[in-house]
């Protein structure tokens, strides 16, 4: 066998067993639903994650109460606030080791990022972009990336994605309108999802790969991506890819509104109907 032709098989070979890994949790209209890379439903019994809070690796439950943030057991019991009495907070996310929490808190007119111990100690004021700032989120190594909001000038008002890394912090992506990102599992990439497009960002060399939504179906020249999951491998994301247009109330629905993406950092995206609403993609290893 030729070299190249053997290359072509190895690859091709750990892209299967890639896919043969990993499943996919969706959430869809509340219903915890299961499905293989091929899109196939499967039928292992794997507990959905909470839609009302954010499990912690843990098992601590992070969620939102009244504009303050409260961890509570994961059966949801004890439930106490940790997020500062005169502060108004939201959109609170955990750090990879449990240890601290993320979050916005209301300052002037903006919601400004924030970062606090577990406990509620040690609160520290992270942002102070002068739009507000939006989606603060922890890399897998304890850096925290944010969107820093820009004036609007249009519907879609664009942001900078900011990276924080102790007290420094770098714009990673300008003015740019961005509807949702996520960190890669090893913290050098991030995907971001732009007006028409999802984007590999290396956080390194500022390399940038774009998969644009016509590209994959001509129904998505309108679309975003939301929510972004990576697979645990790093190889790929899985998406939901919905219109960004005008809807007519009580119309039918949209390409893209009951499927789920699955966005390879090389190689040609695919994609299955889930048949509900995507809500929330998570990736699971094959029990």
């Amino acid at each position: 066998m030729r070299p190249i032709a053997f290359l072509v098989l190895w690859a091709l070979a750990g892209h299967a067993a890639a896919d043969e890994t990993w499943l996919m949790r969706v959430q869809a209209d509340g219903t915890p639903l299961l499905f293989g890379a091929d899109g196939v439903r499967e039928r292992a019994g794997i507990a959905a994650v909470p839609v009302q809070g954010q499990l912690s690796p843990d098992g601590s439950v992070l969620k939102v109460s009244q504009q303050a943030i409260h961890v509570a057991g994961a059966d949801g019991k004890d439930s106490r606030r940790v997020s500062p009495d005169n502060l108004a907070a939201g959109s609170p996310s955990w750090s990879a080791d449990s240890r601290r929490i993320v979050f916005l808190g209301m300052r002037g007119q903006h919601w400004q990022v924030h970062v606090m111990d577990r406990d509620g100690g040690d609160v520290r004021q992270v942002s102070d972009s002068p739009d507000g700032a939006w989606r603060p989120r922890f890399a897998p190594d304890g850096r925290l990336a944010y969107l820093a909001w820009r004036p609007r000038l249009t519907k879609l008002r664009p942001a900078d994605l900011v990276v924080v890394d102790g007290r420094d912090s770098k714009t990673a992506v300008k003015n740019v309108f961005i509807n949702d990102y996520a960190w890669s599992p090893d913290g050098k990439t991030i995907a971001y999802s732009k007006f028409g497009a999802l984007v590999f960002h290396e956080l390194t060399t500022g390399t940038e790969r774009e998969i644009a939504f016509r590209e994959i179906d001509r129904r998505l020249d309108s679309h975003a991506a939301f929510p972004i999951s990576w697979r645990p491998d790093g190889q790929a994301v899985a998406c939901s890819i919905t219109f960004l247009g005008g809807r007519q109330e009580g119309g039918p629905k949209i390409f893209g509104d009951d499927e789920v993406f699955v966005i390879p950092l090389r190689g040609k995206p695919n994609w299955f109907r889930a048949g509900r609403n995507v809500e929330q993609i998570e990736w699971v290893r094959r029990p």
